[in-house]
Order: structure tokens, then sequence, then C-alpha cells
């Protein structure tokens, strides 16, 4: 039984052609209505049609059913008339777009662009650089790690603060020469000393979230797939304050990274790119002079900018799986259709209880070999994702099986056309 959803949604489109809503703006705040069963389905049914139409959607919020949203409450005569029309395909408009403004400019520029000075500095990630510690010790830069601990395996792990002045030029060429897909660290530039930026980075590399209560969660800043992301999901008030020392932001890219609609770079990466082809690209943020001018803001990642978070960790998820299946059968499908199996297939999985990511990706594969809704008129499916008494791994094992059947009788029918 479906019902009818609404969600304040933040789109976006480069292209004019992809903009469905008055005004021009290239980001826009609007609350869409749709029918579906669940949430979950009527965000992937939104998220498919407004990509069918030429825009993205960036973030949605307040996901509720109508008879949630206005219990007590009378509809409008519009409103009323647009739950009439509501179907599961076609999302309607039931508010005016507000434009959305970017308090930052993302343009692109090369390792070229960078050269040792006062003011550059590198926050690093030891996680994803290993022995980093070592390869400081021996660079002439001035560094310090943001953890306290002398622990050797603690420091192994640590985000290390670098100035890359003339004394640490050579380690610009080591940076250089890291591969963009290790998401090792980002760049900033910054007019101050050693030991301020250190007292100020350090005191948001842990933040309460709304799933950990006052239990402050490690906040990888310092990734930048994580900053990218910060800056269209971070509490503008928080995001001022981290930003603050500041002047730039510098951010190797890679085909994992997400950038805001707003970014003035032409040909964004896409998780279908090769590592090689974005090795020398850089997203170099800026902001306006009075980002910085906000009251202080209690450190802590509120639920509006959790979710939105985890809305882009779900993008992200998903280019990763539709990439994994573009890997496998790249002979077979094209791009678009890995894209869209790999959308579909967390929504599909949820249906029988697996959601884990082995199972999901076997859903993937089955959606892209067999299209939406395979177990509708695949009968054997059917009857396996159905049986009772099956836990979801046991499901994901009796899918693959089926899978593996599915292709050894397509098999010589193949060789029938060699």
């Amino acid at each position: 039984m479906s019902d009818v959803w609404i969600g304040t949604c933040v789109l976006s489109s480069k292209d004019p052609v992809g903009r469905f809503w008055e005004g021009g703006g290239e980001r826009v705040s609007l609350r869409l209505l749709m029918r579906a069963e669940t949430a979950e389905t009527f965000e992937a049914a939104l998220r498919r049609s407004v990509m069918a139409g030429g825009a993205l959607l960036e973030k949605i919020t307040q996901v509720q059913t109508i008879a949630e949203r206005y219990a007590g409450r009378r509809l409008s005569p519009a409103m009323q008339d647009a739950v009439a029309r509501a179907d599961s395909i076609t999302p309607l408009m039931v508010s005016a777009p507000k434009i959305i403004h970017a308090t930052y400019q993302i343009q692109e520029i090369t390792w070229t662009a960078l050269a040792p000075a006062n003011d550059l500095w590198a926050l690093l990630d030891g996680v994803q650089w290993p022995g980093l510690p070592q390869v400081l010790a021996t660079s002439g830069a001035e560094h310090i790690c943001l953890y306290t601990t002398t622990n050797a395996q603690s420091l192994a792990a640590a985000p290390w603060l670098v100035r890359l002045d003339d004394a640490g030029g050579n380690f610009l060429g080591l940076l250089q020469k890291r591969p963009c897909d290790s998401h090792s660290g980002i760049l900033f530039k910054a007019d101050s000393t050693l030991q301020h930026m250190h007292k100020h980075l350090r005191y948001y590399t842990m933040m309460p979230t709304p799933i950990g209560g006052e239990v402050p969660q490690y906040f990888r800043f310092y990734d930048p797939r994580v900053m990218l992301d910060a800056l269209s999901a971070l509490d503008s008030h928080l995001l001022a304050q981290l930003l603050r020392p500041l002047t730039a932001l510098i951010l190797p890219l890679s085909p994992q990274s997400l950038l805001p609609a707003d970014a003035q770079i032409t040909d964004p990466p896409t998780v279908f790119d090769l590592a090689e082809d974005c090795r020398d690209r850089l997203a170099l943020a800026t902001w306006l002079p009075d980002t910085g001018t906000r009251a202080a803001r209690r450190v802590a990642i509120d639920q509006t900018s959790f979710d939105r978070f985890g809305m882009l960790q779900k993008r992200r998820a998903i280019g990763i799986l539709a990439r994994q299946l573009h890997d496998e059968f790249g002979d077979t499908f094209s791009t678009g259709q890995c894209l869209c199996a790999a959308e579909d297939a967390p929504v599909a999985a949820g249906k029988f209880g697996m959601n884990s990511l082995k199972q999901v990706t076997a859903m993937a594969r089955a959606l892209l070999h067999h299209g939406p809704a395979f177990w509708e008129h695949e009968r054997e499916a059917h009857d396996l994702l159905h049986r009772t008494g099956r836990l979801p791994w046991q499901r994901k094992e009796d899918l693959l099986s089926w899978l593996a059947r599915m292709e050894n009788t397509r098999l010589p029918m193949k060789g029938n056309h060699g």
C-alpha cells in the first residue's frame, strides 16, 4: 500500500535545460511530493526522476507522509489537488523554489600553481599514508601531530600538520607524487603560526554526532572527500568556525570526489574516471570575507548536517558500486546501466531484508543482468527470495547461485554466435 510522501529537496543543475524550476538559479531548495511505499523508495524514485530530467538531487530532508506532515491541520486546496494527482513516477513541486547562493567558490587549478610559501600548509592522514611520521622526520619541513599521544602506533595513524614553506619545499613535491585516490590529505592557506594552527585544527578532529550522543566521534576533515562534503553538508556557522584562520582550501580531486553543482569546474571527475586522469587536478575553494564573522557555535555535528553527510556518503557508495559493476561487466553494460542498477539495489535488496554491502552488491548484479523487479518475472528468483526461514546472508548466497546458473545456461548460446 503506497502513501503520498513529501520532502524538502536541494536540487542543482549547471545546464539551464535541466532546471525545471523557475528563477534561473543553479541550486535551489523546494518541496517535492510523490507516491511511494516507504521513505526509501520515495527518495530513490525522486533521485531517478530528477536525474532523468537533467538535474541532481543533492539532499533531501524532512521526509514524511502527507498524513504525518499535516496531522491535525487542514490541507490547502492546492495541496489537496497535488495529493489527488500524485503518482509514483513524476514528482510534483509544491513550493516555490528558493535559490541557494553559495558562500564559497570552487575552481580548478593544477600543482604547478603551487609554490613553497609561509602561508601554504598541508594536513595529512597517517592512515592513508603509511610511514608518514618517518617521511616527515627526514623532510626538513616544520610539522606537528594534531594528537598529543606519544604512542608510535597512534602517531602513525594520526593527522599531521605540515608547513610548506621554503624549508618544506621538497615535501611539496612528495605530495604531488601521492596517488590522488589515496586521499592522503588536504592543503590550505593561512597566515598563522604552527602553534596556532595546531591548537585550532585539533579542536575539530572529534565531534559529538546524533548517533554517538555526547561521545565524540572522529571527524576526518583532512580527507579531501570529507572536506568537499563539508562545504555543502556542515552547518554553515560551524563551517565558518573551522575555516576562520584559513584563506583558501586546496583539495586533490579523485574519481570519488563529489563536487557541489555550483563549483566552477567544467568537467568534474566521475566515479568511472581513472585515478591517473585526476592526478594533476586540484579544487581551490575560497570564500567571502564575512565567512568567519559569525558567532561561535557548539562543536558538534547536528542532525541536519549528519543527514546531509549521510546523503553524500550514500551517493558515493552508489558510485563505487556502479564502478565495480562496470569493471566487471563493462563489455556488456554501459556506465548508465551500471549506475541505474547500483541506485536501485539498496531499495530492492531491502525488500528482502538484505542490507549489507555484499548483499546489496549481489542484488545489483541481478538487477543489471535481469532488470528491475526481476523476481516478478523470474519464478525461481521469486521463490528463493521469498523463501521463509532464510537469513539475509543465505538469501544473498541463494541469489548468487541462481545468477551463476542463469549465466551457465546462457553460455552455450553465446558460443553458438562465435
